[in-house]
């Protein structure tokens, strides 16, 4: 199968938007300059009380770094989304970021999410694309680090409707690798050609 692009949008840093993915389209978030850090949190489409679990998506997967192949979870243990392609890793551990930022991406999530008729409180702890936390010997989950490169994606197909709100925080993980600064994300949708 091929792939055509329907739907394509950049996403400044601290910026935020919600992308409807229908069932079997992916979405592909791609890092433009290096060092980016993209929260996103999965909602049900035509039921915004089943929402993206980090908890699930960690046990189901056997594993806190995701990769191709991965599956991300709600909070009924359905299948969301699955990472069909990427070149870094991603993770979902709750644990610290390197700056809070001028605009934490908690905050910019909830603002975001409130278009679902999400209160600040109903948003889960989201997927950290490009992200990369640390874990010491002892199991204390450290802070975050960008695993990401100029260029580097990650393609994500819907496993039925969904809504995926997404957070550009790249301030919160330092500077870029690339010629230009870290920040801008490129979103597209692709959807699948017989």
């Amino acid at each position: 199968m091929t792939q055509s692009t329907s739907t394509r949008t950049v996403l400044g840093p601290g910026e935020t938007t919600t992308v409807t993915v229908p069932f079997g389209e992916i979405l592909r978030i791609r890092d433009i300059a290096g060092g980016a850090c993209c929260q996103l949190v999965i909602v049900n489409h035509g039921d915004a009380r089943e929402r993206f679990s980090a908890p699930n998506t960690m046990l189901l997967n056997k594993k806190v770094y995701f990769d191709e192949g991965s599956v991300l979870h709600s909070y009924l243990c359905n299948p969301m989304m699955t990472i069909t392609a990427t070149d870094v890793t991603h993770d979902a551990l709750p644990g610290t970021l390197a700056d809070p930022g001028p605009r934490p991406g908690a905050e910019l999530l909830a603002e975001e999410a409130a278009g679902l008729g999400l209160a600040p409180h109903q948003v889960p702890y989201p997927f950290l694309a490009f992200t990369h936390h640390t874990i010491t010997d002892s199991g204390y989950v450290g802070a975050a680090a960008s695993v990401s490169n100029p260029g580097s994606f990650i393609d994500l197909r819907a496993e039925f409707d969904v809504d995926v709100v997404l957070a550009n925080t790249p301030d919160l993980l330092g500077e870029g690798t690339g010629d230009e600064p870290p920040g801008t994300l490129e979103i597209t949708l692709l959807e699948e050609e017989a």
